[in-house]
């Protein structure tokens, strides 16, 4: 993971803020739950309906804001909307898990699909 690739930008009324995904988050996420940031993320892609998993994946990217708490991250998701704040979570996920380069620099291909 690098934190030098920054955080995605979420805009929630007036303010703006920066959703990250970065090793102190997850550990975060972790104290506070007692799973693994990918546990949670995964357990979310099984129950959507999960609301506290929901927001604490939320807070978990907010948590680097100094005094973010769940319940004022809760308060984000409710003037942006789950959707929105899920895909944010998302994207900053994908920004601290990016897809392993070879020597060539590129990433590798995806596996062929198998004959049937």
């Amino acid at each position: 993971m690098n934190s030098k690739r920054g955080g995605i930008t979420l805009k929630s009324g007036d303010d703006t803020y920066s959703v990250r995904i970065t090793t102190n988050a997850m550990v975060r996420y972790q104290d506070h739950t007692g799973e693994s940031f990918l546990d949670g993320i995964a357990a979310l892609q099984t129950n959507q309906s999960d609301v506290r998993r929901m927001r604490n994946l939320f807070w978990a990217g907010l948590s680097h804001i100094d005094d973010m708490t769940p319940e004022k991250a809760g308060d984000i998701m409710d003037v942006v909307g789950f959707s929105e704040a899920l895909e944010k979570v998302s994207e900053a996920a994908e920004l601290a898990f990016p897809p392993v380069e070879d020597k060539s620099g590129k990433a590798p291909a995806g596996k062929p699909a198998k004959a049937k």
